[in-house]
């Protein structure tokens, strides 16, 4: 049985091909490093370039944290949340969809 990825917002609602692919690519790249890792083979410079590359292209996932900060760092994470709630709620009404077919 496959193990399932847990998401975070923004990557669940992620809809751009190009950054998609990215974010594949790198997870991928991460999984064979970490197994050469682990076989105690080394890690070409080549591979943690195109590492390095990859983590630059991918973008970041998180949502930022306010507590402690200003009213307007609130605000801002707020419609942060609010734009990604936005493109949710497509994609859950697609789910309830197909589960009703």
């Amino acid at each position: 049985m496959p193990l399932k990825k847990t998401y975070t917002l923004k990557e669940y609602v992620e809809d751009d091909p190009k950054v998609i692919q990215v974010v594949e690519e790198r997870e991928k790249l991460i999984s064979e490093l970490q197994l050469k890792q682990a076989l105690s083979e080394p890690i070409t410079d080549e591979e943690r370039q195109r590492y390095m590359m990859l983590d630059l292209q991918a973008p970041d996932y998180d949502i930022s944290d306010p507590f402690g900060g200003p009213i307007e760092v609130y605000r801002e994470t707020a419609a942060e949340i609010d734009q990604f709630l936005d493109k949710l709620i497509p994609k859950i009404r697609e789910w309830q969809s197909r589960s009703k077919s």
